[in-house]
């Protein structure tokens, strides 16, 4: 009755299930395991991990040691990504005495980290969450480059129906969209 009596529900349901699905590729594109679904960052095989300083904390050397693991020439275009948690501990790095962390809000509105944009993401660990620092996934340093991903052409597919609950007058709505990733 709601999509009848007013026309704006419809919208207001594209748009919501359009955020679901962004919502859902974002989270597979970091932590997906390729089942049904791309294959994440944290679980493909370009992914090396840094053995953390200290659990719980992010450190300057942390960050350094993340960057020297980098294919030659990714920098230019790597990126972070991180969980909010961490923002606290980025805000205040320094290496030796000079600060590492810029607020550089052309970059990135979180600003950057050695001169890359920080990005914040729910899909990265929480920092206080973790529980030691070899499963940590709460700061990443990804290199675009090293990451395909193919979304069918014909992009988001919808559709609505009346066929399920026909008797109780509901309708349901259906979204679907062909998307697959891979580190390289």
């Amino acid at each position: 009755e709601m999509t009848e009596d007013s026309p704006a529900i419809a919208s207001y349901i594209a748009k919501k299930m359009g955020q679901k699905l962004s919502s859902l590729v974002s989270a597979a594109i970091v932590s997906g395991d390729g089942v049904g679904k791309p294959l994440g960052l944290i679980n493909g095989p370009a992914f090396i991990q840094v053995t953390r300083t200290t659990a719980h904390k992010v450190k300057a050397e942390d960050v350094t040691n993340a960057v020297a693991r980098l294919r030659p020439g990714g920098f230019s275009k790597a990126f972070w990504l991180t969980h909010s948690s961490v923002l606290p501990q980025l805000w205040q790095m320094l290496l030796g005495t000079i600060p590492i962390f810029a607020t550089d809000y052309t970059k990135s509105p979180y600003g950057t980290l050695l001169g890359r944009p920080i990005h914040v993401t729910e899909y990265c660990a929480d920092l206080t969450s973790n529980t030691s620092n070899a499963t940590s996934f709460d700061l990443l340093l990804v290199n675009p480059d090293g990451y395909a991903l193919a979304v069918k052409s014909s992009g988001i597919q919808t559709a609505a129906t009346i066929a399920f609950a026909f008797d109780q007058s509901l309708q349901s709505f259906r979204a679907t969209m062909r998307v697959g990733g891979q580190g390289l």
